[in-house]
């Protein structure tokens, strides 16, 4: 577990099944290989291995955020969608050591696509 500067514990674990991500009705996300990230206060949250996601449908967008429990995101927009793609996937590129299990994985906003997801 990794507490951040809001006191919120961070805990990452392998999900055991299947994550998918549609976005206007195309699937950008397949994954047997997602990590869940559990911080307190907050929904659980699928991160995607990058080869998982079809970035190839995606741009980098402009926009970052910073959380000090797991550094600087940059993030993704998937322009086919229109305004609904803008900024909807987030990437840690260089998160601290008690976030580095989700280096360089791709997590989409839950409001923003369907998320489905079956355990094994």
């Amino acid at each position: 577990m990794n507490p951040d500067a809001n006191n919120r514990a961070i805990r990452i674990v392998p999900f055991a099944g299947r994550v998918t991500i549609h976005l206007g009705g195309r699937m950008v996300g397949d994954s047997i290989g997602a990590l869940v990230l559990h911080e307190a206060g907050r929904a659980p949250e699928y991160y995607l291995p990058r080869a998982d996601v079809r970035l190839d449908l995606a741009l980098r967008a402009a926009h970052v955020s910073h959380s000090p429990g797991k550094g600087k995101a940059g993030y993704f927009s998937f322009d086919f969608a229109g305004q609904a793609g803008q900024n909807i996937a987030w990437s840690y590129e260089d998160p601290p050591p008690g976030a580095a299990a989700i280096k360089g994985f791709v997590a989409f906003y839950r409001d923003k696509v369907a998320i489905t997801v079956a355990a094994d």
